[in-house]
């Protein structure tokens, strides 16, 4: 009879405490729990002005009226940064 070898890696422990964190992190992701910060730290914001073309749109004028259809979010996808009483230029994340 031959010696049982283990390898290195069946050798290696992870204390309880990272056990658990590593179970709330995939829990976490696989809920969608969270994943609001790290693509918000990861957006790129664009001016109406350059944000269209990169949508594929013809215009500004179509990226506000899929604003205002529901297509487009404010808070989410889009954010105003209009100064009140004028016109309504938005940054698009992309």
């Amino acid at each position: 009879m031959g010696h049982c070898r283990r390898s290195p890696l069946s050798e290696r422990f992870i204390s309880e405490q990272q056990l658990k964190q590593a179970v709330r992190e995939v829990l976490a992701e696989m809920l969608g729990v969270g994943i609001e910060k790290s693509i918000a730290a990861s957006r790129q914001w664009y001016d109406t002005s350059s944000a269209y073309s990169l949508l594929g749109l013809d215009d500004a004028e179509q990226l506000h009226d899929a604003v205002r259809s529901g297509l487009l979010r404010v808070g989410q996808e889009v954010r105003a940064t209009q100064a009140t009483g004028k016109a309504a230029p938005l940054s698009v994340s992309y």
